[in-house]
């Protein structure tokens, strides 16, 4: 006797509606999104005498700082400074680094 084989539907999609069903599909149950993927995004159309500014929480900055290391290892610089009168609140910077400076990845 043969196994009977089972149907499998095979689509190509483009990453982006990849993207689009994974997001739309996590949503409301404690999805895998990153909510530091708009920092991605921005850095990905920097330009190089540019910064993205951002005003965080103490706690949250150590964590900008593990999701840069881990998916823009190498390519970016982090630097934080206290908010005036605000002890919990931080100005957080990311620019790229020089090309020159940048670790390739590999």
């Amino acid at each position: 006797m043969s196994k009977k084989q089972s149907d499998i539907k095979i689509n190509v999609v483009s990453k982006s509606e990849m993207q689009e069903v994974l997001s739309s599909s996590r949503r409301g149950r404690g999805g895998r999104s990153s909510k530091w993927e708009p920092v991605r995004q921005a850095l990905s159309d920097l330009e190089q005498d540019k910064a993205v500014k951002l005003t965080l929480h103490k706690r949250e900055v150590q964590g900008l700082r593990q999701y840069v290391s881990k998916h823009m290892p190498g390519q970016v610089k982090v630097v934080s400074s206290v908010v005036s009168g605000e002890e919990d609140q931080y100005h957080v910077f990311v620019t790229l680094l020089p090309e020159s400076q940048r670790k390739k990845r590999g």
